[in-house]
């Protein structure tokens, strides 16, 4: 009960001073984006892009979910189960691992799945040891994405494009980057 006390103390003294903390800003998007209320913010959405997916809560997935009905379901998320940290805050292993079930609930297709297995970064010593240990807790491997492959060495010379652009003011860059990006888009 003195936790709901000062749960409800902390709640009255935010409304009191017409403030919002981050769980009550999130779920204000919320709520807005189901009531239609951010369409004029939405309508031209194209595609929602999320890093650290790991690191969502069901609420903040919720507001993604809502975003992307907005672009038909043009979500693109990445993300890392052993790298899962924010579960204080609601973020879980599961949450993560079953995204797949739940966005084709919500949107009525599979999304794709994409391992992103070459590590550019690490020696061989550090992706092997990252390798084994992830595989060390055999309760933690029920929880884990289902057929999620090792890191690995990327094979040399991958013959991928590297594109540079080269400005000479960061105002140049800040003006002719995001106008190639709409076009290659």
């Amino acid at each position: 009960s003195l936790i709901g006390d000062a749960h409800n103390t902390y709640e009255t003294a935010l409304r009191a001073s017409t403030m919002v903390d981050f769980s009550l800003l999130e779920n204000e998007v919320l709520q807005r984006l189901e009531n239609r209320q951010l369409d004029e913010f939405t309508k031209d959405l194209q595609v929602v892009l999320v890093d650290e997916y790991q690191d969502t809560n069901l609420m903040q997935e919720q507001i993604y979910f809502e975003l992307a009905k907005a672009c038909k379901g043009a979500l693109t998320v990445v993300g890392d189960d052993d790298q899962s940290l924010y579960r204080f805050r609601g973020a879980t292993v599961d949450l993560f691992r079953d995204f797949a079930a739940r966005y084709q609930s919500q949107f009525g297709a599979p999304p794709q799945t994409v391992f992103l297995t070459n590590n550019y970064r690490s020696t061989d010593e550090i992706r092997n040891i990252t390798n084994a240990y992830a595989t060390l807790d055999t309760d933690y491997q029920t929880v884990r994405v289902s057929g999620k492959p090792p890191l690995s060495r990327p094979a040399p010379n991958p013959g991928l494009p590297v594109l540079g652009m080269f400005r000479p003011t960061i105002d140049d860059l800040s003006h002719d980057l995001p106008h190639f990006v709409h076009d290659v888009f």
